[in-house]
């Protein structure tokens, strides 16, 4: 179906992403004295919902 070359791509971005995402979170949770995981959480909802919105 997929080459090994695009899968392995897929999954460095899919990586970077979560990561990034993380980090993201962890930034906030810091700046506003907020809990890391309803943070975290709180984003991956917002992510979900502008993907849903999206289409």
């Amino acid at each position: 179906m997929f080459s090994s070359s695009v899968l392995g791509i897929v999954l460095i971005i899919l990586a970077v992403t979560l990561v990034g995402t993380a980090l993201i979170a962890r930034g906030i949770s810091v700046l506003f004295a907020l809990p890391y995981w309803s943070c975290l959480v709180g984003l991956f909802l917002v992510i979900g919902l502008i993907l849903f919105l999206k289409e």
